[in-house]
């Protein structure tokens, strides 16, 4: 079947395959969300074939899912980083300002222990990595909640 081993980040991207499958409640209910039947489906999650997901088999799923876990992994291995922006509109500056704060936090702290040695490892990096991407989302959230606060809708540069 497969030639060589997939790599460590298309095994990320099998796992996560697996994971939206569930979500959306197993293979039998993925299938009626896509044009794919069930065992087209159990090959996209199976790590020993070759095969991943179609970008619109993946769209219909997350849209189902109402989470975006592949389409984030995919955007994060390009340098991106995706929000929702449009769901913070009900929510408060102050509470906002008090998450994004704990998340900062949160980053000096890896940071800190990351340096506690001496040296960044790769193990570092990839907490830091991972403390950035909050920091970011609720960076984002809070400027959404400014925006929305004044009467704007979107983000500047959206549509």
């Amino acid at each position: 079947m497969l030639r060589q081993p997939l790599s460590t980040d298309d095994m990320a991207l099998k796992t996560l395959t697996r994971l939206l499958i569930e979500q959306v409640g197993g293979l039998e209910a993925a299938a009626t969300y896509t044009r794919v039947n069930r065992s087209v489906l159990s090959g996209y999650q199976n790590p020993h074939q070759p095969h991943f997901m179609p970008v619109d088999v993946v769209g219909r799923l997350e849209h189902a899912a109402r989470r975006v876990p592949i389409t984030e992994e995919l955007a994060r291995r390009a340098g991106y980083s995706l929000v929702q922006p449009g769901e913070v509109a009900t929510e408060s500056v102050p509470l906002l300002m008090a998450r994004f704060s704990q998340e900062a936090a949160e980053l000096h702290q890896a940071f800190a222990e990351g340096l506690a040695d001496g040296e960044l490892c790769a193990r570092d990096d990839a907490a830091l990595e991972r403390e950035v991407t909050h920091v970011l989302r609720k960076a984002t959230r809070l400027l959404a909640a400014l925006h929305a606060k004044r009467g704007l809708s979107q983000l500047p540069g959206l549509p």
